[in-house]
């Protein structure tokens, strides 16, 4: 596939939207939580031509390498950290690899670079470049800002709220 047909991975950041204890505490921080066998079988098997992307690979580093697998898998982007990883979930997968344990596996620097590109490669993605972003801008400003507010730049709409303090011409809460 040429690099035109590709899916592109557009780079996201979390956005808060209301009182969320998890952006409250920052992007690094996940409530602990328990899996059932159901999860564990369903989003931590490694599976066909997944498991043919470990070989060459030995002890942390294959346990590492299948554990952003099966992430990027489940939730189509990568971790943040051995944080965000459940333990069951790390164990689980140690004894299909198999790999004694995931310590010295090195959550940034090279190799987890290189990971991150093959496990991009193997899902037929690759990185968003300048470029890509700015075709993204491009559809996002026709398709999405023009139907929310067409013939009107979105900016504009927003302005008025501010100038007369809040929605409608109102003061925001003390201020007046």
């Amino acid at each position: 596939m040429s690099d035109q047909m590709q899916p592109v991975l557009i780079r996201a950041r979390r956005v808060c939207g209301g009182l969320d204890a998890a952006c409250l505490q920052g992007p690094d921080s996940f409530v602990a939580r328990v899996l059932d066998d159901d999860e564990l079988i369903g989003h931590w098997t490694l599976v066909g031509d997944e498991l043919e992307q470990l070989s060459g690979r030995r002890g942390a580093t294959k346990l590492g390498f299948a554990l952003l697998l099966r992430f990027y898998a489940v939730h189509g982007r990568f971790p943040m950290g051995r944080g965000e990883i459940p333990d069951q979930a790390v164990a689980y997968v140690a004894r299909l690899v198999p790999a004694s344990e995931l310590g010295p596996y090195e959550w940034d620097g090279r190799t987890i670079k290189a990971h991150r590109a093959d496990i991009r490669k193997f899902f037929g993605f690759r990185e968003c470049s300048v470029p890509d972003a700015e075709k993204a801008a491009e559809w996002l400003a026709i398709n999405v800002c023009e139907k929310e507010a067409p013939g009107r730049p979105r900016a504009a709409g927003t302005a008025g709220a501010f100038e007369g303090g809040g929605p409608a011409g109102r003061a925001w809460p003390g201020r007046g």
